[in-house]
């Protein structure tokens, strides 16, 4: 997604800056996944997508200047097992265990790799 934004026609503090809560300027999320539909390893399934943020100015004006929050690039991975009643899966959030930050008017830490095991009945 691409997001242009400005202001206009206000203060000479910011007229002309992009919004400090405008977000990051391109957004892209992807997300794969495929299940083995027969044979031996029937139900079987791996998926793999990311997200990706440009450099994202979350402070910008005149007066105080321009503070960038770098762009970054995160990917995750799952593995899963179906059965008719139930789901096994596991999943890697963060793979390659990136340190990245997101905010808007504040500079948020995000978490680094997690992984997560989860059961499921379908019903």
């Amino acid at each position: 997604a691409y997001n242009y934004s400005v202001y206009v026609n206000t203060s000479d503090d910011v007229n002309g800056y992009r919004p400090a809560t405008a977000s990051s300027p391109y957004l892209a999320n992807a997300w794969v996944s495929y299940r083995q539909p027969a044979g031996p390893l029937k139900g079987l399934g791996l998926g793999f997508g990311g997200n990706y943020a440009s450099d994202n100015k979350i402070i910008n004006s005149a007066s105080l200047g321009t503070f960038i929050l770098p762009n970054y690039t995160v990917l995750n991975a799952s593995v899963f097992y179906d059965l008719p009643h139930y789901r096994f899966s596991a999943k890697v959030d963060n793979l390659t265990d990136k340190h990245y930050w997101i905010g808007y008017t504040t500079m948020n830490a995000q978490k680094l790799r997690s992984i997560i095991g989860s059961v499921a009945y379908k019903f």
